[in-house]
């Protein structure tokens, strides 16, 4: 059997005149919003850490010829097609100097050499159903064109992870890089960023090895590395009796992989973020402890932590009511940045009404930081700032430190209204998390959870009888006044067609009544302003929830909207993360009505010519109108291309491009 395993960072496995191919038989790409988004967090954290490498697993291949110019990949597709996701989209919204663009797009797409007999094509390959999408949007360069794209457009799953991924990479990168930053992180991605590519000849070598890599066996974890240096320093005769202890400990976690909880004894312990390998941060805990013997380190720390550990985590109701519930919404998080704070306080705290004060205060911390769009780093430094204010409390000084270091400051409270009043990240747990505050306000705060319910679209498609013709229900479908907690599920709801049939299969199915806040009750006389309405109710009832609805002027920021909270956060980067539309760069000036655009194709002898309306338009030489300049692109050529680049103002001979980065630059903060 031929085989090859080669250790390689990004840049290298996507170099050269190597096409990497998805078969047909391989499913769809299938990562989602949130595992784009959590691959985002991962590679910022190590990139700010300065890690010297970030490890991210292996992909099996088979070449398809000698030359090793096309293989075919058998396992790694999700990895890979994220991978040249995030290169778009540093390139298109981040990276500014042309070449380092160009670059970017030789790592995306084979350029073509008559020499060598190469063809241009596409790096990656996806099956045949979705690659000329992929192509189009993706290689092309023309996200702006892909932001608007239809549902229709998007009729495969794979097509439309594309683009929430799309959105979910812009949207993690938006909140953690300035554009000094982005070249650096990119350097950092492309250089430090590895895979294993494993190579073989035939499908039956790489399924075999895909079955091997991805069977459990029985790894040496670093727990079972921890337990012999513990044990070891256990006196000779009572190493049984600790071991048992420290295996009967481990195994009621119930956990597939034990090492997550050591991360969290590891933050626990040393009040700090984890910077380095578990291993080697843990054995320096180790060195500390164990010099009062492994005895004190097991009935101390491993009893007690697994003990809270397992309270946390069971779901089993361990907890008093009041204490379950605020853990049990903290566990609807995908994040667990917050269990090391948790762990700490019930393992510490003794007095019940304290613990259940400190917990619903970070449970509080926690999903701001969260809804307000703070990455894994802030959040991991914040909480570890909480650990180090609990360990120094003590009765004589009170809870004066630690209240400070629970507190949601103004500037955190602007940002989480804005995110909640603006549309929301397309994964379903951000959605979730919010209209299950909103009910448990709504009620009273003695709710039980909804645990069996999900997130669904109240107004599902446009058209629909029963509801008013002015309700955009595409613009619903994003933000909270237009989402409801319920079990149908969204296949259910997408089929009905009148509001009667909707309220009916809600009815049958259940819906949480707080999430309708008494405002739209009937939704056959839903309406924009209706709408509009529950949307502000939803926002209010959630910022009474976690006591962030004024600042500490006494300013009520649930009345602000949107374009206000913008300027009171300052915000630059939250602003990034809208699309900037071409009416935006006209009402601001840059770009006047009238202005001619051209776009010359001297290959193919081709200029095409459009002008700027007073609307905020392109009009096309055919007289009629395209609202994007990647529309009036597909308009006059029947082709893709990066819309930005393309087009150039007649006058001046500027780029679009440079006009659009002049605008964030000068005009995001200012809302």
């Amino acid at each position: 059997m031929s085989l090859d395993a080669k250790q390689m960072p990004v840049s290298e496995l996507l170099s050269g005149n190597r096409q990497y191919r998805i078969p047909n038989f391989q499913r769809p790409y299938a990562w989602g919003f949130d595992e784009a988004y959590q691959l985002v967090e991962d590679l910022i954290s190590a990139w700010r850490r300065g890690d010297e490498s970030y490890f991210l697993g292996s992909i099996v291949v088979v070449f398809d010829d000698a030359g090793g110019r096309t293989v075919d990949v058998i396992d790694g597709q999700q990895r890979l097609t994220t991978l040249s996701l995030m290169l778009a989209v540093l390139r298109h919204y981040f990276i500014t100097d042309d070449a380092q663009r160009a670059e970017i797009s030789e790592l995306l797409q084979i350029s073509g050499n008559t020499i060598l007999g190469v063809k241009e094509r596409s790096r990656l390959c996806l099956r045949d159903a979705d690659q000329e999408f992929y192509r189009r949007y993706i290689v092309a360069d023309d996200l702006l064109g892909l932001a608007e794209t239809s549902v229709e457009d998007r009729d495969s799953k794979a097509k439309n992870n594309i683009k929430e991924n799309v959105d979910a990479i812009r949207e993690g990168l938006t909140g953690a890089l300035d554009d000094v930053e982005a070249l650096e992180f990119l350097q950092f991605f492309l250089a430090r960023v590895y895979l294993v590519m494993v190579s073989t000849d035939n499908f039956s070598n790489a399924h075999r090895i895909f079955g091997v890599l991805n069977t459990r066996g029985i790894p040496l974890t670093a727990g079972d590395i921890f337990k012999a240096r513990v044990v070891g320093a256990v006196s000779e005769g009572q190493r049984n009796h600790y071991g048992e202890i420290w295996d009967r400990s481990i195994e009621s976690l119930k956990l597939k992989e034990p090492d997550s909880f050591f991360h969290h004894l590891l933050v626990t312990l040393t009040k700090n973020p984890s910077k380095r390998a578990l291993l080697e941060e843990f054995d320096m805990v180790l060195d500390r402890h164990l010099a009062e013997g492994g005895e004190a380190f097991v009935d101390g720390i491993l009893v007690p932590y697994t003990a809270a550990y397992l309270k946390l985590t069971s779901g089993s109701q361990l907890l008093p009511r009041d204490l379950q519930r605020q853990v049990d919404l903290l566990n609807q998080h995908q994040s667990e940045d917050w269990k090391p704070v948790a762990m700490w306080i019930l393992v510490n705290v003794t007095d019940s009404a304290t613990a259940l004060d400190l917990i619903t205060k970070l449970e509080r911390l926690f999903g701001v930081l969260v809804i307000a769009h703070q990455g894994s780093e802030t959040r991991s430094a914040r909480l570890a700032g909480v650990l180090r204010a609990l360990a120094e409390y003590t009765e004589k000084d009170g809870m004066v430190a630690v209240n400070s270091s629970l507190a949601v400051g103004d500037e955190l409270r602007q940002n989480a209204l804005y995110r909640m009043k603006a549309a929301l990240p397309r994964g379903g747990v951000v959605r979730r998390v919010l209209l299950t505050r909103a009910h448990v306000a709504a009620s009273g705060g003695s709710t039980d959870l909804p645990r069996s319910y999900g997130v669904a679209t109240l107004i599902p498609r446009e058209g629909i009888d029963g509801v008013a013709e002015s309700v955009d229900a595409e613009y619903w479908k994003q933000r909270l006044g237009g989402l409801i907690l319920t079990r149908a599920n969204a296949s259910e709801v997408s089929r009905k067609g009148s509001a009667d049939a909707l309220k009916a299969t809600f009815e049958a199915k259940g819906v949480v009544p707080a999430t309708l806040a008494s405002v739209c009750p009937d939704l056959g006389e839903a309406t924009q302003e209706s709408l509009e309405e529950r949307h502000e109710e939803l926002v209010r009832l959630i910022a009474t929830f976690w006591g962030i609805t004024h600042d500490n002027e006494g300013v009520d920021l649930t009345r602000l909207s949107e374009s206000e909270l913008l300027q009171t956060t300052g915000g630059y980067r939250i602003r990034r993360s809208r699309r900037v539309a071409l009416a935006d760069v006209v009402r601001v000036g840059m770009i006047s009505p009238g202005d001619v655009f051209v776009w010359r194709r001297p290959n193919k002898g081709e200029v095409y010519r459009v002008t700027v309306t007073d609307s905020g338009t392109l009009r096309l030489p055919s007289g009629g109108e395209a609202d994007s300049p990647s529309g009036a692109v597909t308009a006059v050529s029947g082709s893709s291309a990066s819309a930005l680049d393309v087009w150039v103002r007649e006058s001046d001979g500027k780029k679009l491009r440079e006009m659009w980065t002049t605008y964030e630059k000068r005009f995001t903060a200012r809302g």
